[in-house]
């Protein structure tokens, strides 16, 4: 018998909810993040301890349509996720979030945050989606350098940038939202906000940079001299080498992630990721890949072994 491409979806969909209904979600032991393969664009599940589901960015290459419920959501059911607690839009930049309306409406979510910076510069396409997510129920916020998600346990999720005069040039990119992820210190929560970031052993922070370029990422040093991370999403999809590699040796990385298709820059990856010790993983490459933070250090998983 010859399915049609409309079964065959229904199919595998099918099976992703008797396997998240059979399996269930179990949270990771420390922060765990999936970067999915979705062409030159990104979309980042990020996995708490605490057992909460987030999103940071929900997009994907423009030419490819329909990539929530193709990839997305069948790759977030098969970590058995069945809800996102919370979206984060990076900026205003179609790749970045073209696929968030399909995904809210297939894991509930509820909020969705995005940088003071995202309707400074904007296409009519940005004014809808915000709209659409308001018809839906969804509460849309803004976060931005200062600002901590609550309700995370004893995560802690914090905004980083945009913040000063290198967040409002002309290019929509320097105004992206970066995060930092990782463990708190200590329980202090006053009014759910979590305590300062834990430091030393165990200590394992994630860090999302969107599609910050040059400028962002030196106000981000300047701004952030403490700032520590164990894996970091390379900024706009593998641009800026040099500045990378700045941000990637001051935060201390020993793994970044390249959210990009096949083929895109930089290609061939540059020769300082050996002398620096850094483990690069690109989703073009090596399909979706998944970076898990523990006490006992980084690991690294992709689709394609």
């Amino acid at each position: 018998m010859i399915l049609t491409r409309r079964q065959l979806a229904i199919a595998v969909l099918a099976a992703a909810a008797v396997f998240l209904w059979t399996h269930g979600h179990r949270a990771p032991g420390g922060v765990r993040a999936t970067f999915v393969a979705v062409g030159s664009g990104n979309t980042t599940l990020v996995e708490l301890p605490c057992g909460r589901n987030l999103l940071y960015d929900a997009g994907s290459s423009l030419s490819y349509a329909r990539a929530g419920e193709g990839t997305t959501a069948p790759v977030l059911w098969s970590r058995g996720v069945g809800r996102i607690d919370a979206a984060f839009i990076s900026h205003a930049h179609f790749d970045h979030f073209k696929d968030v309306l399909p995904l809210v409406d297939r894991f509930g979510i509820r909020r969705v945050f995005v940088p003071p910076t995202f309707l400074r510069r904007r296409l009519s396409v940005d004014d809808a989606v915000v709209e659409a997510l308001l018809a839906r129920g969804v509460e849309v916020t803004y976060f931005g350098a200062g600002d901590r998600l609550t309700g995370t346990g004893r995560t802690c999720v914090r905004g980083v940038w945009p913040r000063g005069r290198a967040s409002q040039t002309d290019d929509i990119n320097d105004g992206s939202l970066v995060l930092s992820v990782g463990p708190v210190r200590g329980a202090r929560l006053s009014k759910g906000i979590a305590g300062e970031e834990a430091a030393g052993e165990g200590g394992r922070r994630l860090l999302l940079t969107g599609d910050i370029e040059p400028p962002a990422i030196a106000g981000l040093v300047g701004a952030e001299p403490d700032l520590r991370a164990d894996a970091v999403l390379w900024p706009h999809h593998g641009h800026a080498p040099e500045a990378a590699r700045d941000l990637l040796r001051h935060t201390g990385a020993t793994v970044t992630v390249i959210s990009a298709a096949c083929g895109w820059n930089p290609h061939p990856l540059p020769s300082w990721l050996d002398e620096d010790g850094v483990a690069c993983y690109h989703t073009g490459r090596d399909g979706t890949v998944t970076v898990e933070l523990g006490a006992e250090g980084v690991r690294a998983e992709t689709f394609r072994k």
